[in-house]
Formats: C-alpha cells, sequence, structure tokens
C-alpha cells in the first residue's frame, strides 16, 4: 500500500526509541490519538509515523494531517516535535527536515483518543499553536479569542458587578479592551465589567489599572 514516512523526534532532543520509553513517554497513548491511517513504529531504534496514502512519498497531502495531529498533541502536552520526511529511491534515502520547537512537558489526558477533525477544529489548534509562541500579551489575547469566537459560544449578559463574570464572558471584555482600547463607552455590560474591576481583583491579580494599562 502506497506510504509516506516521517521520523519523530521529541524534547529538542534525538533521543533513541529506548529512551522515551525510559523517560515515561507513553507510546500507547500516542497511539490512541492517531488516525487509522497513521502507524506509529519503531525502527533503527527511532520512533517513526508512516501515513497510508494515494501515492508514496505524498508530503502535499501527508504533512497537513501529520502538522495538526501533532499540533494537537502540542495542545495536550506543551510539547512540540521535529520530524523529517523520508523517501527511499532506491538505495538513496532522502531526509527533508521541518522543525518544530519544544516546551516544558504535560501528560496526555487519560481518555485521550482519535479527534473527528474538519476546518474549523484544525483552526482552533493552529490558532492555540500560534498564541503560545507569540510574546506580546494584546496579541495573544486576540488570537485566543479567536479559538473562542469559532466555537460559536452563547455568551449571558452581564450585568452585575458584585458577581464575577463567566471566564469566557471575561475573555471578550478582555479582547474588547485590548482591541479598542475603549475604556468610556455606553457598553453596559463593559461599564460592569470595569466596576467589578474597581472592587475585585480578576483571577489573576489584576485590577482596574492593569487592564487599562493592557488597552493602551
Amino acid at each position: 500500500m502506497p506510504s509516506t514516512k516521517f521520523r519523530l523526534k521529541f524534547d529538542n532532543d534525538d533521543k533513541t526509541y529506548s529512551q522515551l520509553i525510559t523517560a515515561g513517554f507513553n507510546i500507547n497513548k500516542f497511539k490512541s490519538m492517531l488516525p487509522d491511517n497513521f502507524r506509529l513504529h519503531e525502527e533503527g531504534d527511532k520512533l517513526h509515523i508512516t501515513i497510508e496514502t494515494i501515492r508514496d512519498d505524498d508530503l502535499a497531502n501527508s504533512k497537513p494531517l501529520l502538522d495538526r495531529e501533532l499540533k494537537r498533541f502540542y495542545f495536550f502536552t506543551n510539547m512540540e516535535v521535529e520530524y523529517q520526511h523520508i523517501t527511499v529511491r532506491g538505495t538513496i534515502r532522502v531526509e527533508q527536515l521541518h522543525t518544530m520547537t519544544i516546551s516544558s512537558v504535560n501528560n496526555l489526558p487519560e481518555d485521550i483518543g482519535k479527534q473527528n477533525w474538519n476546518d474549523k477544529i484544525s483552526l482552533q489548534f493552529s490558532l492555540w499553536h500560534l498564541a503560545s509562541k507569540e510574546n506580546d500579551v494584546k496579541t495573544k489575547i486576540l488570537i485566543y479569542y479567536q479559538i473562542l469566537e469559532l466555537s460559536e459560544y452563547a455568551f449571558d449578559k452581564y450585568q452585575n458587578p458584585n458577581e464575577s463574570p463567566d471566564p469566557l464572558n471575561e475573555c471578550r471584555f478582555l479582547r474588547h479592551l485590548v482591541a479598542h482600547g475603549n475604556i468610556d463607552n455606553d457598553n453596559k455590560q463593559m461599564k460592569a465589567y470595569l466596576k467589578y474591576l474597581e472592587k475585585n481583583k480578576t483571577p489573576y491579580g489584576r485590577i482596574k489599572t492593569e487592564a487599562i494599562a493592557v488597552s493602551t
């Protein structure tokens, strides 16, 4: 069956398959989150993924599929992977390196399974990946809010400054401050939120003046 093969490199270090297992990498959880046409296997004491494709060495179609799976893996673990597309032409092996960076590592959830992909979910994981690399706080907030917008969340009205806003509502208010920088407006919900900030510290310990500073 035609296929496209990639060699994986974890934790910014060219660990062998044996070293990954010794370090506590749960190979079975990783397998369980991958699609049925992905085969995770050890070769030369290195971890590889072989993807069933229409033709051999179909990098154009297989790379986006691998990218989205690894971005989902990153979402759960905060760990990225370098991978090499390996082609075989007779006795000549050509390796093309695609680089991704590494962060601290979390465990995959116990109930991790395969993702039912669509364009929206794929974009949300890509935005999460992009936001996590962004150092500018304003830009990070704007990107994260795009993920929320894609979820089509139905926001409740916030009117009582004596009560803490729903966390997702608070995301909306912070995005408004960052995007518009307009705290003196006629938006009743924003006015209520700013009164709340005057009276209480946010979950991140910021008060009104600090929230305003983000927007200016």
